[in-house]
């Protein structure tokens, strides 16, 4: 009787995400869909999750993977373009703490990562992975014996061919085409297997086109050197750097891609945000971009993948893009504006004014009295942590060195019936889904 009462409680009122929704092996980095994990409990013993106490991530170990039936699901999107489908009684962090999808509507900040406490421990060849970012850009994998691929930078043409020759079996020819540089990896031996095909189709990326390619799977494991250079690769083909705007961005065919690239950025503490755009001059055909902006981010690009550029020019172009003196003013990493009855109350548990307040913290008052704009996301972690360290607070602190970011719903939609499932971390009781905080 009393599993049969667990049974039904777990069925009719579990909070439940789709099959397809991905979790952090926590020791590897590697990536797991929902599903794969309900087939094969082996695939990972520890996930990441929230302490919720401190708002730091850590690992937690998964207890069960349980089927919940087919559910109607919603889709839930926010402003960094991260995406989630869940069940309407699914709960997600906010500010004032869990609440249901039912319950959350658009504007609410909800809790991200922010980064992605994976180091991941493999390391391949780097002449593997350098080709590997050449090809998920700028390569044709779809030629019936071997790849192409295409450049109009001479340097990296040249960077593409000693990584490609590196492979058994491989000898690349160049011929250019008006401004473009097409570079042919064949055989050097006829009747010997090409071995950057082989190692192709091993990875499983042999055949896509530019809308279906992916990172293959196993890159999530590469420690963050090797995917910094991954990175490198991909964004000197397809990358762009805004001079003017100071700001990068990536742009792709591929969604999945794109996901994958936000997440992968998380691994080094940059927050990217992912942007859909329509071509008319191309029949309306749907495409990706991925924008990085704010100083700390390029700092962190420039030092974990700029880094490994090519190009010295690019290299010089990011390095343009810092600021010595960085402006918090217009930082979309703040701290959303409820934060600011915490300050009231320690402000008066010291019989504290406004103006004593300022003059005594350095925190100008305007920052939170009056309260803000109607428009006002929210207050900058360093104003935070200087009110912080200033009240000794640490309900104030907890917020100012979280791993969350705080990022706004901007739209939730019903997508249909799905067949559902339910993740158990005990002790936590949380944990990261499709870079998004999720209860279990």
């Amino acid at each position: 009787i009393y599993a049969d009462i667990e049974f039904f409680a777990r069925y009719g009122f579990n909070k439940c995400l789709p099959g397809d929704v991905e979790v952090m092996d926590a020791a590897t980095g590697r990536m797991v869909t929902v599903e794969q994990l309900y087939r094969d409990p082996s695939l990972l013993a520890e996930t990441v999750t929230c302490e919720t106490a401190n708002l730091t991530l850590r690992p937690g170990r998964v207890s069960a993977v349980v089927q919940n039936g087919v559910k109607p699901v919603f889709r839930l999107t926010t402003a960094l373009g991260r995406q989630i489908e869940a069940t309407a009684n699914h709960p997600f962090y906010t500010f004032d703490g869990w609440c249901t999808l039912e319950e959350l509507e658009v504007g609410v900040q909800i809790g991200v990562p922010r980064v992605i406490p994976i180091k991941g421990r493999e390391e391949w060849p780097d002449h593997e992975v350098i080709a590997l970012g050449h090809l998920l850009a700028e390569g044709n994998l779809r030629h019936p014996h071997a790849a192409y691929y295409y450049s109009q930078d001479p340097a990296q043409r040249d960077d593409f061919v000693c990584a490609a020759e590196q492979f058994e079996n491989v000898r690349c020819t160049v011929s250019p085409h008006k401004s473009v540089y097409s570079v042919y990896a064949g055989r050097r031996a006829r009747l010997t297997p090409n071995g950057m095909t082989v190692w192709a189709k091993r990875l499983g990326i042999w055949g896509c086109n530019a809308r279906t390619k992916e990172i293959p799977a196993g890159v999530f494991t590469l420690t963050n050197r090797q995917i910094g250079l991954l990175i490198s690769r991909m964004w000197e083909g397809d990358g762009h750097l805004d001079t003017p705007g100071r700001s990068l961005f990536y742009a792709t065919a591929s969604q999945r891609m794109a996901r994958q690239l936000q997440h992968l950025l998380l691994r080094f503490g940059i927050i990217s945000r992912l942007r859909t755009v329509s071509f008319p001059y191309k029949d309306g055909r749907i495409g990706y971009q991925l924008f990085v902006t704010g100083n700390e981010n390029l700092r962190l690009f420039a030092q974990e993948i700029g880094a490994h550029f090519v190009s010295q020019a690019r290299r010089e172009q990011l390095a343009s893009l810092l600021l010595d003196d960085a402006l918090s003013a217009g930082t979309k990493d703040v701290v959303p504006v409820a934060v600011k009855g915490l300050v009231r109350s320690e402000k008066q548990a010291r019989g504290l004014t406004w103006p004593q307040l300022r003059a005594q913290s350095g925190v100008a008052q305007r920052e939170f009295y009056p309260t803000g704009a109607a428009g006002k996301n929210g207050f900058t972690r360093a104003t935070v942590q200087r009110l912080a360290d200033f009240f000794a607070s640490e309900s104030l602190r907890r917020y100012a060195q979280s791993d969350l970011y705080w990022d706004r719903i901007v739209c939730i939609e019903p997508v249909g019936e799905k067949q559902t499932y339910d993740l158990e971390v005990p002790g936590m009781h949380n944990f990261v889904a499709n870079d998004i905080l999720v209860h279990n």
